[in-house]
């Protein structure tokens, strides 16, 4: 921890302040009059080709005028699957005016932005990847009708690099413009002081008290999130609400996350130890040219079946009841 703060300390002194470039940049509108709600994902540069390990950032914009409609824009963000994608940090949200409605006094136009910076480190490069994608329900306030807007990108992500070795995976930062890091380097001197304070404490309380400590296996958030994702899937409103393609390329990414974290399967062996026989098939329908007439809501049900079968010895699984068949209706 003292070296971490050493660290931190120095790249402070190092690091050159800088403008933010990107204030220049003007608000869009692309929102239109009915439905008075518009969605778009879009990729830093639009840039669609990575090597693995590489980071690069993922918006999720959604602009509505909220004289006309209302949504619910936490359910539809908290239920992202990232899988096979990993996220560094935490999402960035952004909710705000922007303006009004050409020739349409009144109608104030929101924005709401969902910021991720993502990347792969189990990947192929012999296989594209769709970015994650989310449904927002809202209601017409005009007929208090209501309807679903899905927010996605039809553009795969190209692999261009296959790198096995996470230490010399390539782990540039996202290009594009270049922002505002002078609170940065205050934080980091900030950091410094509070990281030598705390180690100094934590070594005092080692040294003291080191012998009567021991240590205990807890489960991590993030499998607990992915037995609650796959518990999700048994929910048959929620199911229909995208396509069947969708749900089972969902499924899929969900369950190389869960083969990767509790089985230890790397994604260029998921084929081949755990997606194996009908579950294989099933999940590369959704990767045919016609997967969108193929791939139906029994096929997904069919492969949550098996995944639910490849999860019973799991305690987490287990102790949530995710992995107990669903009902059908």
């Amino acid at each position: 921890m003292a070296s971490a703060a050493s660290i931190i300390f120095i790249s402070a002194f190092l690091t050159p302040s800088f403008g933010d470039e990107s204030k220049e940049n003007k608000d869009e509108i692309y929102l239109t009059a009915w439905p008075f709600i518009a969605a778009r994902v879009e990729i830093e540069n639009n840039d669609y080709s990575h090597s693995l390990g590489e980071r690069f950032t993922v918006r999720y914009v959604v602009q509505y005028s909220s004289s006309h409609v209302n949504l619910d824009l936490d359910t539809a963000f908290n239920s992202i699957v990232f899988a096979p994608f990993e996220l560094e940090g935490r999402p960035t949200i952004l909710h705000r005016k922007i303006g009004r409605l050409p020739n349409n006094e009144g109608a104030d136009v929101w924005e709401y932005v969902f910021e991720v910076k993502l990347f792969i480190v189990n990947g192929l490069v012999d296989r594209v990847y769709y970015l994650p994608q989310t449904s927002v329900d809202y209601i017409a306030l005009d007929n208090v009708a209501s309807g679903l807007i899905e927010v996605k990108n039809d553009w795969p992500v190209n692999i261009t690099r296959n790198v096995t070795d996470i230490d010399v995976a390539e782990l540039r930062n996202v290009k594009g413009p270049v922002k505002d890091n002078t609170s940065s380097i205050s934080d980091k001197f900030g950091y410094a002081g509070v990281l030598f304070v705390v180690a100094l404490i934590f070594l005092s309380m080692l040294w003291i008290y080191g012998p009567k400590f021991s240590q205990k296996k807890k489960t991590s958030t993030q499998e607990m999130s992915l037995a609650e994702k796959l518990n999700r899937f048994k929910d048959e409103i929620w199911l229909r609400k995208d396509s069947a393609k969708n749900r089972m390329i969902a499924l899929q990414n969900l369950t190389l996350e869960i083969a990767r974290v509790f089985r230890n399967i790397s994604t260029a062996s998921f084929f081949e130890l755990f997606a194996t026989g009908e579950l294989g098939e099933l999940f590369n329908k959704a990767f045919s040219p016609s997967a969108d007439e193929d791939v139906s809501y029994e096929d997904v049900d069919a492969a949550l079946d098996k995944v639910f079968a490849k999860t019973l010895d799991i305690k987490e699984f287990t102790d949530t009841g995710s992995n107990i068949k669903k009902e059908r209706r």
